[in-house]
């Protein structure tokens, strides 16, 4: 794992070296693309809901073989020079960065920004200092996930599409796109679609946990949350 987290920092100079096309080259597989392309065809914008795995920046480059739009919601590093070379990363992919440090009207601007059939991708597997969650099973125990797709879903009408960048055995990046997840008004806590997506973000680490970027007590029972 913490190899993988090396990976994930050196990917981020390297590409800020690459052309997009260079980017998008190391790009080995696509799969599900079919989904995606069926479930952007709603015109209702999309959230995509992926987790902190792989390579996230390659799997905005093959989001945007399909999107103009596409607005990435994240939390500024504490490593000024790391975020710059992040930000000036996302400026050549042509990304809208939307940062949750600057508050709540960033959320509003994402529902309108859905609203005008565009493409918001959230890293979904983790809640950020300051997010709401829901305790949610998960493999051995439970985590608190951002509760934040969901009610961008409920309030725009915009499925909520799995996505993971994932690193293939030839050293390459995989793109898995999973069932999209439409949102219905429920009064079921956790929300159906939240259980949903814990089910697809569980099949993808129980299958590559070495991916998975996990450099914290993650789990309500080793982070002594309340049972």
């Amino acid at each position: 794992m913490i190899g993988s987290f090396y990976d994930f920092v050196c990917d981020v100079g390297r590409a800020s070296n690459l052309t997009v096309p260079q980017i998008r080259a190391g790009i080995e597989a696509i799969e599900g693309d079919e989904i995606y392309v069926a479930a952007r065809a709603a015109g209702r914008g999309a959230i995509i809901a992926t987790a902190h795995m792989g390579s996230f920046e390659a799997g905005a480059a093959a989001l945007l073989n399909h999107e103009t739009r596409l607005h990435v919601v994240f939390k500024r590093d504490a490593i000024g020079r790391f975020e710059q070379v992040r930000s000036a990363l996302r400026r050549k992919l042509g990304v809208i960065e939307a940062a949750v440090d600057d508050g709540f009207t960033i959320w509003l601007k994402l529902r309108e920004a859905l609203l005008r059939d565009e493409v918001v991708m959230v890293q979904a597997d983790r809640c950020m200092p300051g997010q709401k969650g829901a305790k949610v099973p998960f493999l051995h125990g439970h985590l608190m996930l951002p509760t934040g797709p969901v009610k961008l879903a409920l309030a725009t009408g915009a499925p909520i599409i799995p996505v993971f960048a994932l690193r293939g055995r030839s050293g390459g990046v995989r793109i898995v796109v999973d069932e999209a997840i439409e949102v219905e008004p429920s009064d079921l806590s956790p929300h159906p679609a939240l259980l949903k997506f814990v089910s697809v973000l569980e099949k993808r680490v129980r299958a590559n946990p070495e991916q998975w970027l996990l450099l914290h007590k993650a789990f309500c029972e080793d982070a002594g949350a309340d049972a």
